[in-house]
């Protein structure tokens, strides 16, 4: 960036002066943005409409610019539409998605689909296992309480115990309705 970006070069040797008098000449397209009297100059000027041949041309400088992926003349990418830009997103979460399903089962040491439940069991037992013994407590406190009638217990009973909870809600939320108000 910097002050040489935005100005013309300057001309060497005692010339400096002549160089400083065209650029404040009017018409002249040497200027620096960081000087007032250029600045107002400009400012005060109409806008230079390119020709056509210019449009043109700074049309394919940009292009060119933009679209620039060559390696040894060799286009590598073709010109990027949102309509491409989905294709090769999606395939690129395919391969994604495979290579990690493929690198999960080969950590598991599943050779073959059908050996994937065997080693997904394998590997998550010891889980289930501490998740069953510290749930089990309060599974056990909370069995009675909610599933009365349900264990071990013939279709009917097991609605009787399901009705005898819900009586055993309402008569909480009503009493604690009442107490409320």
């Amino acid at each position: 960036m910097g002050r040489a970006k935005w100005e013309a070069p300057a001309v060497a040797g005692g010339e400096a002066a002549a160089a400083a008098a065209e650029a404040a000449a009017p018409g002249s397209t040497r200027a620096s943005i960081f000087s007032v009297a250029d600045g107002r100059r400009l400012a005060q000027e109409p806008v230079r409409h390119l020709t056509a041949f210019e449009a043109a041309r700074a049309a394919r400088v940009s292009e060119a610019a933009v679209d620039a992926r060559t390696l040894a003349g060799l286009q590598l990418l073709p010109r990027f539409t949102p309509g491409r830009a989905l294709l090769w997103g999606s395939i690129l979460a395919a391969w994604c998605t495979a290579g990690a399903a493929v690198a999960a089962g080969r950590s598991l040491g599943a050779r073959t689909l059908e050996d994937l439940p065997t080693a997904m069991r394998a590997t998550l037992a010891p889980v289930v296992g501490a998740l069953r013994a510290r749930a089990g407590p309060a599974r056990e406190a909370l069995a009675p309480i909610f599933f009365a009638g349900a264990r071990d217990g013939t279709p009917g009973e097991v609605a009787a115990g399901a009705t005898d909870l819900a009586q055993r809600l309402k008569g909480r939320l009503a009493s604690s309705s009442s107490a409320a108000v």
